[in-house]
């Protein structure tokens, strides 16, 4: 009887394991299929920009130079009818593709090492299942392809079942590939096409960021996106970098092209700040817009400014003045505090100066968050203590409601910091920064950066900026 169930158990394991190589097979076959597909209608169609095998003189003593990049952008949104759970529901499935290709002219040993390899994450999956009759699709794949042009204008295709899986996991592997018997003075023409599939994902796509400058000289640059027309698009360009030419395919999809030659080198990166110095592109977008900047369903919103963050930020901070609705950290944070200053001061607020109370309440505050680290008031030795960061925006929207309880008028004020992009070419809220300032004749300013900050000390961060 033992037997008859080991051996039973035995064939099980066989079985199953049969199914899950013959399905592995065919996944590969239908990958290798696809890959196929893919270089034919990269390396098939005619592109006059990669058909250049030559450089201009002034460019030959450069390590490398770009002879051509392009970067195709595709979204296409489908919706459908998927039965879970809970019923029949309307699911948006999203699918991008992502092309990279770039065409790039070897001139020396640096520029070979560079380029003498490829790495990518050749497939990841993050399906997600709810039980046995549902999942959200949430699936990508990598295909590349390259071919090497010599001196003498013999062009040699490279093997890419050549590569090596650095990661072979279930639901994630990346490889490597070798470019093979490329030497200084080849040419090398490459693509990374990238096919995402994912259901209900309405999220914020990216950053997409494009400096008109690169590492190498860049001889021509094509971008193109194509964009559904329900998106909520965000978009700048910033520093006198070129508009993308916009328009719309006859379904009413967003279209976002630009063509540019002869984009010059980066001299240097020391001392200097990309998003402040040097002409650039941003576009980042939600899949299914909404009603507010800077994603509206069906708009290019190019700029937002102090005005438009404080707006969004009004319905939170009306939210504080309900008990219930405020966020556990900071009703700990306001109770912690008014508990110290109650206890300390107890009927002699009332009698205390505006500014005096603004600047006890800090105290207070800074005592609490930045030494008192643990009930037994112990501070810990450990030098990590110096690094402690406070600040957050429910921070400084807890203080804001604290010293309001207390009769103290105060503002919030929208600042941006130098190390982000400049006020003027700011698109998404989240490089807006936020500090207190009290109404008053002498104003205090509150920062809350770290425990070590003075009242009203300003960041360097901050210094010279616009708020």
């Amino acid at each position: 009887m033992q037997k008859r169930f080991l051996q039973s158990s035995l064939f099980l394991v066989a079985f199953f394991s049969l199914q899950q190589l013959q399905a592995q097979d065919k996944n590969d076959k239908l990958y290798k299929e696809r890959s196929l597909e893919v270089k034919q209608e990269i390396f098939g169609t005619k592109n006059s920009a990669f058909e250049v095998n030559s450089v201009p003189e002034e460019l030959k003593d450069e390590s490398a130079v770009i002879i051509a990049r392009s970067v195709n952008y595709f979204m296409d949104k489908k919706n459908r009818l998927k039965i879970t759970l809970f019923g029949p529901a309307s699911v948006n499935r999203l699918s991008y593709l992502t092309t990279i290709r770039e065409k790039v002219k070897i001139n020396d040993q640096s520029a070979l090492d560079e380029y003498a390899s490829l790495e990518y994450r050749k497939q990841i999956d993050k399906t997600t299942s709810y039980g046995l009759f549902s999942k959200l699709l949430d699936k990508a794949f990598t295909f590349i392809g390259v071919r090497v042009t010599k001196p003498d204008g013999k062009v040699i295709e490279q093997n890419t079942d050549e590569e090596i899986l650095t990661k072979d996991q279930k639901k994630l592997k990346e490889g490597k590939i070798a470019i093979s018997n490329l030497q200084i003075g080849d040419i090398v023409d490459y693509y990374i096409r990238i096919e995402e599939v994912q259901d209900d994902a309405n999220k914020v796509l990216r950053p997409y960021f494009f400096l008109m400058a690169g590492e190498h000289p860049i001889m021509n640059l094509a971008i193109r996106f194509q964009i559904d027309k329900k998106a909520g698009i965000a978009y700048k360009a910033a520093n006198g970098a070129p508009d993308f030419k916009q328009s719309k395919t006859d379904d009413g999809d967003f279209v976002f092209e630009l063509n540019k030659t002869n984009l010059p080198k980066i001299v240097s990166q020391m001392w200097s700040n990309a998003v402040r110095q040097l002409p650039y592109i941003e576009l980042k977008y939600k899949t299914i817009g909404g009603i507010s900047k800077p994603f509206i369903s069906g708009v290019v919103t190019t700029a937002i400014s102090q005005e438009d963050y404080l707006k969004e930020v009004q319905p939170i901070l009306d939210q504080f003045m309900y008990k219930a609705q405020t966020p556990p950290q900071v009703t700990s944070f306001i109770k912690d505090v008014k508990e110290e200053l109650d206890k300390s001061l107890s009927d002699k607020l009332k009698n205390i100066p505006e500014d005096s109370l603004a600047k006890m309440i800090f105290y207070v505050w800074q005592h609490h968050w930045g030494y008192n680290f643990y009930p037994n008031g112990i501070l810990a030795s450990d030098c990590s203590i110096n690094r402690y960061s406070p600040y957050s925006f429910y921070t400084m929207l807890g203080m804001h409601k604290l010293m309001q309880e207390y009769g103290v008028e105060n503002e919030l004020v929208v600042v941006t910091s130098i190390n982000s992009t400049k006020t003027e070419n700011i698109i998404d809220y989240g490089e807006y920064d936020l500090f207190l300032r009290t109404k008053s004749d002498k104003p205090v300013y509150f920062f809350m950066d770290n425990r070590f900050n003075s009242l009203s000390e300003i960041p360097i961060r901050y210094q010279g900026q616009e708020a």
